[in-house]
């Protein structure tokens, strides 16, 4: 039997983690909300996929957790870098949201260099295209060795 109960489902921002979920934890458990999220592809404990499997990944994540904890509909936000995520979520997993009440809430939706005008997105843009493509295993780093001595201390 599924369980039908107020759930949302968080595509983290840049490292794209449960660790983000943490902040929004206290609230959730105030307002009976389950709050999911996982590792993105690349990211915390998972292995790295290729860039153009990454979204396909991370979706076929989403539904098999959502399987394995019997939860039939979510709602999804995403923060920043998730947006794109959450966006996919939305395009093949429209199965997932609430037949009568569906939801997506955007938390500053990442927007491209040529759009906001930010510097630092410029900055990056210009960068040699193999170090982008190498930032997964950064974020790993920061989450694996950065993020549990900051947390702990």
């Amino acid at each position: 039997m599924l369980i039908i109960c107020p759930a949302a489902f968080l595509g983290g921002g840049q490292f794209g983690g449960r660790y983000q979920c943490l902040a929004y934890d206290k609230l959730a458990k105030k307002n009976q909300v389950r709050l999911l999220a996982i590792d993105r592809p690349g990211i915390g404990g998972t292995q790295s996929v290729p860039l153009d499997q990454r979204i396909a990944t991370w979706l076929d994540m989403v539904s098999a957790l959502l399987d394995h904890v019997k939860i039939k509909y979510v709602h999804f936000a995403s923060h920043s870098a998730g947006t794109i995520f959450v966006l996919n979520a939305l395009l093949h997993l429209r199965h997932l949201f609430h037949p009568v009440r569906p939801y997506v809430a955007l938390f500053g939706p990442w927007v491209p260099p040529s759009i906001s005008g930010k510097w630092t997105m410029t900055t990056v843009g210009k960068l040699p295209q193999s170090w982008i493509g190498k930032w997964h295993h950064v974020a790993k780093f920061i989450n694996n060795n950065v993020a549990p001595v900051i947390a702990a201390s």
